[in-house]
């Protein structure tokens, strides 16, 4: 699962004061991505907001304080708490509140500063329903793999093939 840290708050969140359900929680792990190349870190995938200030527009200077508010260390804090996204703001990761609610802090920070961002596409659902559905299941990863999955995302831009 490549959005654990969503998930692991979201089932945080929904076990709280249950301690039957607690054990769900206690069976979470998390890891690093995995690398594709031998002797090569991974570089996990970056996604996120993008945030732009249109140059015609006629409150620019309250669109860059909104972006300023948005970006901060409290806001992004507070993001991170609430929808639990990782925050894009490597100090947050030190935040009491932050490392109370993810243990894994310092694996997401770190694989977010190793990371590479997400092919920039419109299409970028379909390619990775793609990606998935031919690494899926794991234990069926062979050598043909890549190639595949190579085959079929050219397909389905191409609209020759439906995921």
């Amino acid at each position: 699962m490549v959005n654990w840290p969503y998930v692991y708050g979201a089932a945080r969140d929904a076990v709280a004061g249950n301690a039957l359900a607690r054990s769900v929680l206690d069976d979470f792990g998390w890891a690093r991505y995995p690398r594709a190349e031998a002797g090569r870190d991974s570089r996990p995938p970056i996604g996120g907001i993008d945030l732009g200030i249109g140059a015609y527009g006629t409150h620019q200077d309250l669109a860059v304080d909104a972006v300023r508010c948005i970006t901060s260390q409290r806001s992004q804090t507070e993001y991170m708490l609430d929808a639990k996204n990782p925050a894009a703001r490597a100090a947050v990761y030190d935040d009491a509140a932050v490392r109370r609610a993810f243990p894994m802090a310092d694996l997401i920070r770190q694989s977010i500063q190793d990371g590479a961002p997400r092919p920039k596409t419109p299409y970028y659902t379909d390619v990775s329903s793609a990606v998935v559905r031919v690494f899926h299941p794991p234990a069926a990863v062979d050598q043909g793999t890549p190639g595949r999955a190579s085959r079929l995302i050219v397909e389905v831009l191409h609209d020759k093939v439906l995921l």
